[in-house]
């Protein structure tokens, strides 16, 4: 091996690991910013509000899990019906003249037509989940942000004050789309 091949291999492998750091610190270091600065800032508007806003979360997580699960399900149902596709199109592609001379030919295309139908279904079924999550999170969230203006009235009681309030409510959505980025990826 030459000097060159050796000293090429090494800086393409120190250009991987330096794009990878710089992606991850471009991801990590704006992402935990931004969500210290607008947790402190929610607490600087109102504690209770902040209080309550930190119950949502967990409820978050378990919905983003849920999802999460359910879309890995259906994934890997519709990889399974793929691999089944591809594993009979090896079987029965050699041997095609001999499926012809046997007249076969009609059962196999019928076979074919309901793997492929199967697979077809699977991944629009993944393509439909993909495509829910971020609706169903963006939901989850409006909702919540209901449940969180209810009970701003109620915990704050007499002493409510809509501009403190809708700044809160700016600093929580800052808060949250970090989240729900990282969610996309």
């Amino acid at each position: 091996m030459a000097a060159g091949d050796i000293a090429h291999r090494i800086t393409d492998e120190a250009d991987d690991v330096a794009d990878a750091v710089y992606s991850v610190l471009n991801t990590i270091v704006p992402t935990s910013l931004q969500l210290i600065a607008m947790g402190t800032q929610m607490v600087a508007i109102n504690p209770q509000l902040s209080l309550v806003a930190a119950m949502v979360i967990p409820c978050m997580s378990i919905v983003i899990a849920k999802l999460g699960e359910r879309l890995r399900q259906i994934s890997k149902e519709a990889h399974l019906s793929l691999a089944m596709l591809a594993a009979y199109l090896n079987d029965v592609l050699p041997s095609m003249l001999t499926v012809k001379v046997n007249n076969g030919e009609h059962k196999e295309m019928l076979r074919f037509h309901e793997l492929a139908f199967v697979d077809l279904k699977n991944n629009l079924g993944k393509k439909k989940m993909k495509a829910l999550i971020p609706q169903a999170v963006r939901t989850t969230y409006i909702a919540g942000l209901v449940v969180l203006c209810a009970g701003s009235i109620a915990v704050s009681g007499t002493t409510f004050d809509p501009e403190g309030f809708l700044s809160f409510l700016t600093a929580l959505a800052l808060f949250v789309e970090p989240i729900q980025v990282s969610n996309r990826c």
